[in-house]
């Protein structure tokens, strides 16, 4: 027979599988990157999107190996799997076509300078680390 553990097990499982199938995720990483409080994807300035992350870097020169991609995105994904392994807290990619405003900041535009690579990170220390390493 059944337990009553094993039963509200299932039944949780299910409520979740339920859940993120709803919201078009596969799992609950997928869900936390699309409704990540801290990033706002409708904002134009790049300042705006990562107001959540203190620290955003811009990778600037176009031959670093975070540009070599293909269908898969390789160079991002390298560099993603390091900071899962390295960094304590969160970070995020975001890969936008933008171009400088009057003021000087990154704006996103569809006739922009450039598709620019940018990372936000929530700490300092990680954010120092990853420079150091990929900069």
């Amino acid at each position: 027979m059944i337990s009553l553990r094993r039963l509200q097990a299932r039944w949780r499982l299910f409520r979740n599988r339920r859940f993120l199938a709803r919201h078009n995720c596969e799992n609950w990483r997928q869900y936390r990157y699309h409704n990540d409080p801290d990033y706002n994807m409708r904002a134009s300035r790049v300042s705006d999107m990562f107001h959540g992350y203190p620290y955003v870097h811009r990778f600037a020169d176009h031959t670093h190996d975070v540009y070599h991609w293909d269908v898969h995105m390789d160079g991002i994904y390298i560099i993603s799997q390091w900071c899962d392994q390295h960094l304590q807290d969160r970070y995020r990619f975001e890969v936008l076509r933008v171009m400088r405003d009057t003021d000087g900041e990154w704006c996103e535009s569809v006739i922009g300078e450039g598709d620019f690579v940018f990372v936000g990170f929530k700490n300092l220390q990680d954010y120092t680390h990853f420079v150091l390493r990929w900069a």
